[in-house]
């Protein structure tokens, strides 16, 4: 099951919360619906769940469901039905071509978080969080996300708005945004996953960047080892050390694949100490070519 298909999951689990959320969540899935007019609304999904859902929110707050029902849509066409459901968001029937959004159904945050829910139920869709953050209402009405915006930033979010042929996307394209939306429309536990997700992937690249680091000082002093091994083993062999450079030729002699931190615990002194001592050493030998 997809990432998008398990937060529509959660939300249609979520209990209806009084006539006031049903009836933003499903204006929401109203305006989001693939077809809205003065005549009919058509809500297409493939998404069992969320049709039966809808179905069940009409018959809470009509008394009355979808004239049609099919597999991956439901449709209500009876001009009675259609005529209460704009008296309940108080729409214009008469002569408007696009149905606007009332601003008036949602001036309390969480009318607008359930208004959302529908909207992401009816046209959303969440991409799954080990690739990417980012959730998206898709609507043909480009109107409809300039109007849902200003709502939206009330409420502390800032989505993105884009077109993709003839559908207007809002994306909430950040961890944070994406794990905030998700919170706001109802799927804590979808936002929950995110953040271990997110959290892991982090910590995953957080070892890497560690392992890639010490591989690379592996590397380093593997290399250093092989340039400086025949050098300090002539410079044993001249015997005109002081003590503490030849102690410290001695060990890089006899511990080759150390690191430079390693060599240093060994030899009980500091890293920097033991670099400087290394130079001296590296200088010595150039003296004697």
């Amino acid at each position: 099951m997809t990432f998008s298909a398990r937060v529509k999951n959660e939300l249609c689990k979520r209990p209806l919360e009084g006539a006031a959320a049903a009836a933003s969540e499903l204006y929401g899935v109203f305006m989001f619906a693939h077809t809205f007019t003065r005549d009919m609304c058509r809500v297409v999904s493939t998404h069992a769940p969320f049709l039966a859902r809808a179905e069940a929110v009409s018959r809470f707050l009509f008394d009355f469901g979808f004239c049609e029902r099919k597999q991956g849509s439901i449709c209500m066409h009876d001009p009675a039905k259609m005529d209460a459901v704009f008296a309940a968001f108080d729409l214009e029937r008469a002569r408007s071509r696009a149905l606007h959004l009332n601003h008036a159904v949602l001036q309390s945050a969480p009318a607008r978080g359930a208004f959302c829910r529908g909207a992401f139920l009816a046209g959303g869709f969440a991409a799954t969080p080990d690739r990417k953050y980012r959730v998206e209402l898709l609507t043909p009405r480009r109107y409809l996300t300039g109007e849902l915006l200003p709502l939206l930033r009330e409420d502390g979010f800032e989505p993105s708005l884009s077109l993709r042929g003839s559908v207007y996307a809002m994306m909430f394209a950040s961890s944070e945004g994406t794990e905030d939306f998700l919170t706001y429309i109802g799927a804590p536990v979808a936002a929950l996953e995110l953040m271990n997700t997110k959290a892991e992937k982090e910590l995953r690249n957080s070892v890497n960047r560690r392992v890639n680091c010490e591989s690379g000082n592996i590397a380093r002093s593997a290399a250093a080892a092989a340039r400086q091994l025949p050098m300090f083993e002539r410079l044993l062999a001249e015997g005109a050390l002081p003590p503490p450079l030849r102690e410290t030729a001695a060990a890089r002699v006899a511990r080759g694949e150390d690191t430079l931190s390693e060599l240093a615990r060994y030899l009980g002194i500091g890293r920097s100490a033991l670099q400087h001592r290394l130079r001296k050493l590296e200088e010595m030998y150039a003296a004697l070519r």
